[in-house]
């Protein structure tokens, strides 16, 4: 095998290994149970107007209110919201945009910012393995 052989063989495996790691990565929780997390969804940082003209109306859109001194009795996937908890205050109230495809839920949380619904957190996971 010529050098210019084993140039091409290697430059094709390095461009392959690149591409598939710019792909949404899964988080195994167990073997074969996996979750997408913030950081793996689209539409970080825009407005529920965005989202929801790239991703479609949501099955469900909740006000959930966080409670500084709740945490105890909150839910464990809303706990991560705590967060966003301005020092000053003790509550905030977080748009919830819901959606399922497939066998997976999809959530979008957002902040208001300047009277405008912005995202801030959201996960995607197959309930069915994924327990919290």
């Amino acid at each position: 095998m010529s050098f210019e052989n084993k140039s091409t063989i290697i430059l094709s495996i390095l461009i392959c290994i690149i591409f598939s790691s710019c792909g949404h990565k899964k988080i195994v929780i167990q073997k074969g149970k996996y979750l997408y997390e913030w950081e793996n969804l689209p539409y970080h940082n825009q407005t529920e107007a965005y989202i929801v003209n790239q991703f479609g109306n949501p099955d469900k859109i909740n006000d959930i209110k966080i409670y500084n001194n709740d945490k105890r009795s909150m839910h464990p996937l809303y706990l991560p919201l705590i967060r966003f908890l301005p020092v000053n205050k003790d509550t905030i109230i977080i748009k919830e945009l819901y959606w399922k495809q497939d066998s997976y839920l999809i959530y979008y949380w957002l902040i208001k910012k300047d009277s405008v619904w912005t995202s801030v957190d959201g996960i995607m996971y197959d309930p069915k393995y994924v327990e919290f």
